[in-house]
C-alpha cells in the first residue's frame, strides 16, 4: 500500500515536495518476535530470542523454524563439585571446584533436532555439560569441577569445547575444627560439605527474517 502511494504522490506532485511528504511519514519499527515452535521456549531479550536449559540430564533441542545457523550464541557452564566434612571431628573440610563457562557462535542446527546434556552438581571432572550440532559433533562442552576430598581442594572445572575460560579451584580444608567446605550452596547439616551447582546451557539466536 505503501508502494502504491508513493507512486500516486510522485504523479502529482513535484520531487522536492513529494520528498518532503515522504521525509514526514513515521517509521513503524518491526519488534522481534520468537516462533517458539521447537521443543524450548524462547523468550525476546534485545533483538535476539533466548532459552535457558538447567533440567539435568541427555535432553535434544529442536530448532524454531526462524533459527539462525549465521546468527547465534550457545553458551554453557560446568557443574561445579561437592564441598565435604573432614573426617568425624568437624574438622574444617575442602570445598568443591568451580565449573567453567565455554561459548561457541553460528551452530549448524536449522530443521533438525540436536542432542545436548546438563551435568547435575557434583558429578566430578569425567563429565561435561554439552551441546552438539546437526552433525552430531559436540560444538561445546564445559567440562564439570572436581568434589573436595578431605582437606583437597576441588579441582576447577575446564573447557573442553568452545572458547571461554576455567573455573576456580575449591578452597583447601584444614585439620582444626571449623564449619565444613562449601560446594555450589551451603550445607544444610552440620559437618555436610555444600552441594555443588548443576550445570547450564544458554541459547541464544538473532531471528532469521
Amino acid at each position: 500500500m505503501l508502494d502504491n502511494m508513493k507512486k500516486f504522490l510522485t504523479s502529482l506532485l513535484p520531487l522536492p515536495i513529494f520528498i518532503l511528504i515522504m521525509c514526514s511519514m513515521p517509521i513503524t519499527a518491526s519488534a522481534t518476535t520468537c516462533l517458539n515452535n521447537g521443543n524450548l521456549t524462547f523468550s525476546v531479550i534485545g533483538s535476539t530470542c533466548v532459552a535457558f536449559v538447567t533440567a539435568t540430564g541427555v535432553s535434544t533441542f529442536t530448532a524454531p523454524s526462524d533459527w539462525n545457523d549465521g546468527n547465534n550464541k550457545v553458551e554453557c557452564i560446568g557443574s561445579g563439585g561437592n564441598g565435604v566434612h573432614y573426617g568425624t571431628s568437624g574438622y574444617a573440610g575442602a570445598g568443591g571446584g568451580g565449573g567453567s563457562y565455554a561459548y561457541v557462535n553460528n551452530v549448524s542446527a536449522s530443521q533438525s533436532t540436536v542432542n545436548l546434556y546438563v551435568e547435575a552438581g557434583g558429578g566430578g571432572t569425567g563429565l561435561a555439560t554439552y551441546f552438539q550440532d546437526k552433525t552430531s559433533t559436540t560444538v561445546l562442552s564445559c567440562t564439570g569441577a572436581g568434589n573436595g576430598t578431605n582437606a583437597t581442594a576441588g579441582a576447577a572445572g575446564v573447557v573442553g569445547t568452545g572458547t571461554g575460560f576455567s573455573g576456580g579451584i575449591g578452597g583447601t580444608g584444614d585439620a582444626a575444627l571449623g564449619k565444613p567446605g562449601g560446594g555450589g550452596v551451603d550445607g544444610a547439616t552440620a559437618f555436610s560439605g555444600g552441594t555443588g551447582g548443576s550445570g547450564i546451557i544458554v541459547i541464544t539466536y538473532w531471528p532469521k527474517l
